[in-house]
């Protein structure tokens, strides 16, 4: 359905409603950097579900992740070898979800390490559309990179992130499909890779491939 988080003139808000859980590197940002051409990979669960008896032999070895989801009273299991990367609970639930019906992501940084300030703050929040939650209100100018991501299906697509962030969009298969979106390679430069990023994630991802975590695509 349209995103009811509009203004008057049905533009979408200059601050991005989030919910449930923020996933967060810990540290200032300078504990544990991402290098230029490097790559983290963050888990839900941090096993390998094809070996996992009580997960999907059809889905992908996450035991390589650099973190993962896990929060008190979750519904994942805490795989001791996969660091947790810290979870600021927002709302109610029981897991960082993943959507298959299709959500934006967005990666930003907060203005202040003061966690407890920042979210305690009635100024960061806003009440959602429906009366039922409060949803923490991340301003543009936070964000570091976005991708809207949405299902594709006969129902139409509708944007959740601003231009600003994303011009366009990705859509993929409903979920439980074993595909991924990747980013396409613009050019490697001396080993490293680079990717597309023209802030249209309609040009700049590859849409429906197979899962590789932690592999740097090369073209």
């Amino acid at each position: 359905k349209p995103t009811p988080w509009v203004d008057e003139n049905g533009n979408l808000l200059p601050r991005i409603p989030l919910w449930s859980f923020v996933a967060i590197v810990p540290g200032s940002g300078e504990q544990h950097p991402v290098q230029p051409g490097e790559s983290i990979v963050i888990a839900l669960s941090g096993l390998n579900h094809r070996d996992d008896p009580n997960g999907n032999p059809n889905s992908i070895d996450l035991s390589i992740a650099d973190w993962e989801m896990v929060v008190d009273d979750g519904k994942y299991v805490d795989i001791p070898e996969v660091p947790n990367i810290l979870m600021q609970r927002l709302t109610i639930g029981n897991a960082m979800i993943m959507d298959s019906r299709g959500q934006p992501v967005i990666i930003f940084r907060l203005p202040s390490d003061d966690l407890e300030a920042m979210f305690t703050n009635p100024d960061n929040f806003m009440m959602n559309p429906t009366g039922r939650f409060n949803c923490f209100m991340v301003p543009t100018e936070w964000v570091i990179d976005g991708v809207d991501n949405l299902r594709l299906d006969d129902r139409g697509a509708y944007k959740r992130l601003p231009g600003i962030i994303d011009a366009g969009f990705v859509q993929h298969n409903a979920g439980h499909s074993g595909v991924s979106i990747r980013r396409k390679v613009q050019e490697v430069v001396n080993g490293r890779t680079i990717y597309m990023d023209t802030n249209n994630s309609s040009n700049d991802f590859r849409t429906n491939q197979i899962p590789a975590p932690g592999v740097i695509a090369t073209e």
